[in-house]
């Protein structure tokens, strides 16, 4: 089902030439917005021809604008791209380097509201044909839905050089504290783990009356009162609200 002509799509075009920019004159930006982009988050098509370029570029070479002019012509794409006066246009945003992740998440926001649009539309178009049940209908529905909750979660096969800069960049929180490592204050698991990272699923398995409950509450604590403060949830199949009480104060 086409989306209303009438009403814009959800887009940020400035935040858009803020990446390009930035990657285009630094090579940590570029680092960063390579490991989590794909060309179909930008809304304008020469900003998605320009990112997949630079992309398909980075994994075998450096890139810089005049390298990137001589790929776009090469490829006969450099008038599509908007020419290289455009790129020049570009690289006058690269002040945004310092906050690309900010920009990235902006930009990529913008494209699951997109996404969410086309969706709704899809199934809206379905349910006015009628050829489907409307079991199957919702059951579609649900399955859009969760690949749009999972589409941070890129699946598809990445190069192992866009996988070591994400590691090397959580290395690299690690060591300065950054926020999103969380420790436990149970200094040798810290050292032998490097802290607790997103995405991490930690089980602490052991033997009834083993002190597995005592052990998590005062992690959940040692996190909760941890400099800044983080906030921690705790559940419990086992011991009541008061029984956790209790137990973090003893």
């Amino acid at each position: 089902m086409p989306t209303d002509p009438l009403r814009e799509q959800p887009k940020d075009l400035e935040a858009e030439k803020f990446i390009l920019g930035s990657i285009l004159m630094d090579q940590n930006a570029l680092a960063a917005a390579v490991a989590v982009m794909v060309s179909d988050d930008f809304f304008a098509p020469r900003h998605a021809l320009i990112f997949k370029t630079i992309k398909d570029m980075y994994r075998v070479e450096t890139v810089d604008i005049n390298l990137l002019r001589a790929k776009l012509t090469s490829l006969n794409l450099l008038n599509d791209a908007g020419g290289f006066e455009y790129l020049l246009e570009l690289s006058e945003y690269s002040s945004a380097a310092p906050n690309i992740d900010a920009y990235v998440r902006l930009v990529r926001e913008k494209a699951v509201l997109r996404s969410i649009i086309r969706s709704g539309g899809d199934i809206a178009f379905k349910a006015y044909e009628q050829r489907l049940s409307a079991e199957d209908i919702i059951e579609e529905a649900e399955k859009q839905i969760y690949a749009l909750s999972m589409s941070d979660q890129r699946n598809e096969p990445q190069q192992i050089g866009d996988v070591l800069q994400m590691v090397m960049a959580d290395h690299a929180d690690s060591a300065s504290g950054n926020d999103k490592v969380v420790f436990t204050k149970y200094f040798m698991l810290d050292d032998m783990t490097t802290g607790f990272h997103p995405g991490e699923l930690v089980i602490v398995a052991g033997r009834p009356s083993m002190g597995k409950s005592s052990l998590l509450l005062s992690m959940a604590v040692n996190v909760a009162m941890s400099t800044p403060p983080k906030n921690v949830a705790v559940f419990s199949l086992e011991m009541s609200k008061e029984q956790c009480a209790i137990n973090m104060l003893c």
